[in-house]
């Protein structure tokens, strides 16, 4: 029996659609996305059937988790933006089957059937990027999405469902935009959060995907076009090639050619032989040609001082070690967020300090001391060690704590600073993140 995993954080709603499919497949359920991952990474499901807005983590975040780590696993999205156009929309995606609420559980049914038959013909390759995208937009969505393709990184920020901006390494505004929707295959990380605030690019999401596709079209034909030539000739390296056989005939040199040709031969041996008579002879020298001038004391001076200079910066060079990648990034994400005063990731393992900024506070020792008693404890009573602490100051400052499975990140905040979203934002760094 196939095993599918309904996604919603309205019980009532949940255990209605369980009643009607179980008879058919075997139900799993879950209340947000967050409870879905723990859930597939235990499970074998077959199918997936998602609401949008949720609470912890939501449909979208949940979407792009399974394009990153289950992209063979079909998806059905239930939606209830309720306007035809919306619904034209959505058909023209094609990447994820979807379903409107209220549910028709016989419409609900086929599309099922449908996405299982997919999977079955091996046609699931994930959610697009531009599906996804288009999502966003239908919406309103404000967020950021870290796109990452082999060696290529890219940053895409939407706010209200508008496409505000666009970076990659060397391009930004429209075109990089086009460049990154025109990706393939992507891994999509969702932020809850968008620092952007200019809109730079003005034109409408639409012509973006559009052309992207026109572009990854023209880019794959030169690529069959390349590999098709190369094949052809790779197929003619090994077969006989014919030869004019008066290709072969050389003409017969010119006698007088010869015998100039002797000539200078001679010339160059007598020659040759003089050189190497002299190599054994002794060479006089001029005894002046030995001594250099002695150099400017300002000049030693000012070497000395020069190499002193660079022996430190290469000592302090040295002394500063190189970040992990995957925490420098995380450092690069949480930076530029509002009233987060300081920040330390930890080592679960051994307990020491992996990174650190702004430090100065007692944010270190007290954080490691309350993440281990909490773990003991947690332990000592076969409970799970929740992957978020939020804990409120007299002062009006808030300490937020995001448990991963190899580190956790100790942040301190401003009373101005939203603990949930900034968690919301960093949490699926921090789960993924390895050392």
């Amino acid at each position: 029996m196939k095993k599918i995993l309904i996604v919603d954080d309205e019980n009532n709603f949940l255990l209605s659609l369980k009643d009607g499919l179980s008879d058919t497949f075997s139900i799993l359920c879950a209340n947000n996305g967050q409870e879905a991952l723990d859930i597939l990474a235990g499970e074998e499901v077959n199918l997936v059937i998602t609401d949008i807005k949720m609470p912890v983590m939501d449909g979208f975040e949940l979407l792009a988790q399974m394009n990153n780590a289950y992209s063979d696993i079909p998806v059905i999205v239930m939606t209830a933006f309720g306007s035809s156009e919306m619904e034209e929309r959505l058909d023209a995606m094609g990447a994820f089957q979807y379903v409107e609420k209220p549910i028709d559980f016989d419409i609900l049914i086929n599309r099922v059937n449908q996405g299982l038959a997919a999977a079955k013909k091996g046609n699931i390759t994930g959610v697009s990027l531009s599906s996804f995208m288009q999502l966003l937009s239908l919406d309103k969505k404000t967020c950021t999405l870290r796109i990452t393709s082999g060696d290529h990184i890219g940053t895409i920020f939407f706010s209200a469902g508008e496409l505000l901006q666009a970076f990659t390494e060397s391009l930004q505004g429209v075109d990089a935009a086009l460049e990154i929707a025109s990706w393939d295959p992507v891994d999509i990380e969702l932020q809850h959060l968008c620092r952007q605030r200019e809109q730079v690019i003005d034109a409408p999401l639409g012509y973006i995907l559009i052309e992207s596709a026109r572009r990854k079209d023209e880019k794959a034909e030169e690529e069959a076009k390349n590999k098709a030539k190369g094949d052809g000739e790779s197929s003619c390296a090994g077969q006989p090639q014919e030869i004019d056989p008066a290709s072969l005939i050389q003409p017969p040199e010119d006698p007088s050619t010869l015998l100039g040709q002797e000539e200078v031969d001679a010339e160059n041996k007598a020659k040759g032989d003089g050189e190497s008579s002299c190599a054994g002879q002794p060479q006089e020298i001029d005894p002046a040609s030995l001594i250099q001038p002695p150099e400017d004391p300002s000049t030693l001076l000012a070497q000395e001082e020069v190499d002193a200079d660079e022996l430190v910066f290469a000592v302090e060079e040295a002394a500063a070690p190189s970040l992990p990648v995957q925490v420098s990034m995380l450092l690069d994400i949480i930076n530029p967020v509002d009233g987060v005063n300081e920040v330390v990731v930890f080592d679960k393992k051994n307990g020491s300090i992996v990174a650190e900024r702004n430090q100065g506070g007692n944010l270190s020792p007290y954080c490691a001391a309350l993440v281990t008693q909490v773990t003991q404890i947690n332990s000592e009573l076969h409970l799970t060690v929740p992957r978020t602490f939020i804990l409120h100051a007299q002062t009006g400052s808030t300490v937020l704590i995001v448990n991963g499975p190899q580190v956790f990140v100790a942040l301190g905040l401003a009373n101005t600073a939203s603990a949930d979203a900034v968690a919301g934002s960093i949490r699926p760094v921090v789960q993924r993140l390895t050392l």
